[in-house]
This record gives C-alpha cells, structure tokens and sequence, in this order.
C-alpha cells in the first residue's frame, strides 16, 4: 500500500518501533475495515509488522547508523539501510504470507512465493519515495516534505497500474492457455 513509504520513512527518521507500531495500527484498521476474520486480522497486524522490524533492526545495525531525528547524516548513508530494510522487508513479509497462503490453500510455498515477487517493486518504490520524503523533511524542512507527498501517491499509482496491467497480462495468457488445450483435445 502506499502507506509502505511513510513506513520506512518512519524508520529513518525515528526507528523501528514507531514505524512497528504505526504498522500495526494500519494493518489493523485495514483489516478491520475488510471484516476479515479474526485470524486473518491477527496475521495482517502480526506479520507486516514483525517483518519490518526485524528487518529495520538488522539494517541498522549492521550500517551503524542511528535515525535520522537524532543523528546528523549525510543523504547518501541513508540510501544502503533504507533499501536493505525494505529489501528484508520484502522477503520477510511476502514468505510469511506466502507460507499462510500454502497453509490455506494446500499450495507449494514457493509457488505462491513466486506469483507475490513482482511486489518487491512495490517496496523499492516505497524506499526511494521514503528517501525523497526523508531528505525533504530532514534537510530542507516541512514545507519541502509536503511538496514531495504528490510524488509519493504518483509512484504509487504507477506501481499500482504496472501491477494491474501485469495481472491482466497473465489472466489474458491463462486464457490463451486454456483456448489452446480446449483446442487440441477437441482435435483429439
């Protein structure tokens, strides 16, 4: 969702716990809001949320940086943690969502693993946009940042149309694809 860059923006400016709790509430709100059943509510704002920061938390780690509310850091020591975050992120979330899906549907994990990969796009969009909207708060002020947020929601919907063109895409070959069999065994 597009709430995924003010999420690692959050993270590079305050850490992970805010960013954790944030995800948990809008996690919770959307689940809610879908009247998804309560377990499925209970994975929406456990697995996102873990995932994020467990994967914030190696990145920082491991870069050595603090965030950037308490730290003064130079833009481009920002680009490696918030795209590994959002790197680890990816993978963090999308296998335990694939590993629920394959519980529920009877499916390999990898398979449905694989179909979900396309969206690790969707978070490095949302790293480059938090990277736009970090800087623009950080060093050139509120005013600056507010003026980052249209390209915020442009990235995401061009990432949102790029993915619905791709679905279409593999609807219409799945079509083509059962076209083609229900051909060749009527010839047969």
């Amino acid at each position: 969702s597009i709430s995924d860059t003010f999420f690692l923006a959050l993270v590079a400016l305050f850490g992970p716990a805010p960013a954790t709790v944030a995800t948990v509430v809008d996690c919770a709100i959307l689940s809610w809001r879908r009247r998804y059943a309560w377990e499925r509510l209970l994975f929406n704002i456990t697995g996102p949320p873990l995932s994020l920061w467990v994967a914030a938390n190696l990145f920082f780690s491991a870069s050595g940086i603090q965030p950037v509310v308490n730290a003064d850091i130079p833009p481009t020591k920002l680009i490696v943690p918030l795209l590994g975050t959002a790197f680890g992120w990816f993978l963090l979330n999308s296998s335990l969502t694939a590993v629920a899906v394959a519980l529920e549907s009877g499916k390999n994990p990898l398979h449905v693993w694989k179909r979900m990969s396309i969206l690790g796009v969707n978070y490095g969009a949302a790293a480059a946009a938090a990277f736009c909207l970090v800087i623009a708060t950080r060093y050139a002020g509120l005013t600056a940042a507010a003026a980052v947020l249209p390209l915020v929601f442009i990235f995401h919907l061009t990432i949102r149309s790029w993915l619905g063109r791709l679905d279409d895409a593999q609807q219409h070959i799945q079509n083509a694809d059962r076209l083609y069999l229900s051909t060749i065994e009527r010839l047969a």
